[in-house]
């Protein structure tokens, strides 16, 4: 099911800038090796999710719930410097423990 008419998505994927190589790498890492790739937080969502965090100042951030790690590294994209992160999982799953371990494992954060 398509939320957004593909005309306004194609629009929004060819003039959005293009993600950090490490997210692009994080996305591609989540396709091939999670589940459900489909829960992946989107480029054109994630650079939104930075524009969010950047255009409010927050400080910090609270992920409830993340997948693979991608939208709480596009939140932190927008932090300014010395701000931080927190992304929680219900319980402790493979793909929560590689979100930890993506989050963990960049230098964006």
């Amino acid at each position: 099911m398509d939320f957004v008419e593909p005309e306004i998505e194609a629009y929004a994927a060819a003039h959005a800038t293009q993600p950090e190589p490490l997210l692009a790498e994080l996305a591609e890492e989540t396709r091939a090796s999670l589940r459900s790739p489909q829960m992946l937080t989107g480029t054109i969502e994630g650079r939104f999710l930075e524009l969010l965090v950047h255009g409010l100042a927050a400080k910090r951030v609270l992920e409830l719930g993340t997948y693979s790690g991608y939208g709480t590294l596009s939140m932190a994209a927008g932090l300014p410097e010395g701000g931080s992160t927190a992304a929680r999982s219900r319980r402790s799953t493979p793909r929560s423990r590689a979100a930890t371990s993506s989050v963990r494992a960049t230098p964006i954060v």
